[in-house]
């Protein structure tokens, strides 16, 4: 069996992750280890990783590096290679995705997950824009205030600690210019004002805001939470609920499940959208869950 880590080299070293999985190579397990290099490296390893055929590819980092690696593995030409069953071994600052499914820092732990095959046929989201570009992501796409958080992170030099994080939010709060969009599904159709728009296929993101609670990773849906025109005052009175993962009972917030959801900006604010806390497209975009795409391992 071939096993093939790709290790996020801001979070943790190649050194540290060989001598954590050294014992288990042998006979059975042929064991690669890559560093990433840059921003976007991951895509790229997890390519080689699936054209090399290798049968599992284990992500060591966060959200965002395993956002890479399913971009790497879903978008590629090669549509007749088989693609890898895929694990994490969380080592990021927001994990949010471990909060969906069940993973483990104990690498005897997943070595034998790996060995009994436990994994879980999983959903991805794919965002197409205009133009015919896309993306996908694995955890959660946010529309609106989300987009505008991770653009300032991104831009700050530091994107590591959640002090950034926190720290982008309260900027972003002064700041952010409510857009006007059209959200358009075949559950729901209509126009608003809005905060941010998160579309779920897992349940938390932004480190621990558990706003889309009822997704599930393998229904073939998104649940979809549209946060409207709120004020910021009752936006944050409404956050241990959010962090608790509880509906929230206001006339501006709508709950829903759907397939696939197109957002337009009938607004001069932008509104940017980030996707498993990376930076992404703006609107007007298309999204569109795409039923059981991955094999995930999963100790439950």
């Amino acid at each position: 069996m071939k096993i093939g880590f790709i290790i996020n080299s801001r979070v943790a070293s190649k050194e540290k992750i060989e001598t954590l999985f050294s014992s288990f190579q042998n006979d059975d397990f042929s064991i690669s280890y890559f560093e990433t290099e840059y921003a976007g490296h991951a895509v790229q390893l997890a390519k080689d990783y699936k054209k090399n055929k290798y049968d599992w590819v284990i992500s060591v980092g966060g959200d965002g590096t395993l956002n890479e690696i399913v971009n790497g593995l879903i978008n590629t030409d090669e549509k007749d290679l088989k693609t890898p069953s895929l694990a994490m071994f969380p080592v990021g600052t927001g994990n949010d995705y471990s909060l969906s499914i069940k993973t483990t820092k104990d690498p005897s732990l997943l070595i034998k997950a790996i060995k009994e095959g436990s994994t879980r046929l999983i959903d991805i989201g794919k965002i197409t824009t205009p133009k015919g570009e896309s993306r996908y992501f694995i955890n959660v796409a946010d529309a609106g205030m989300g987009g505008e958080v991770t653009r300032k992170i991104s831009t700050s030099g530091n994107t590591i600690g959640k002090w950034v994080y926190y720290s982008a939010i309260l900027q972003s709060f002064m700041t952010f210019k409510r857009p006007t969009l059209k959200i358009i599904s075949p559950e729901m159709n209509f126009e608003s004002k809005v905060i941010s728009v998160i579309i779920g296929n897992g349940i938390s993101f932004g480190g621990g805001y558990r706003v889309v609670f009822d997704a599930k990773l393998d229904d073939g849906k998104f649940f979809v939470a549209v946060i409207g025109d709120i004020s910021i005052l009752t936006y944050l009175s409404k956050l241990p609920q959010l962090m608790l993962g509880k509906r929230i009972e206001h006339p501006a917030v709508t709950y829903f499940h759907t397939k696939e959801i197109e957002l337009i900006n009938v607004s001069e604010n932008p509104c940017y959208m980030e996707m498993d806390g990376e930076p992404s497209y703006s609107c007007p975009v298309k999204i569109k869950c795409l039923e059981g795409m991955i094999n995930f391992l999963d100790l439950e």
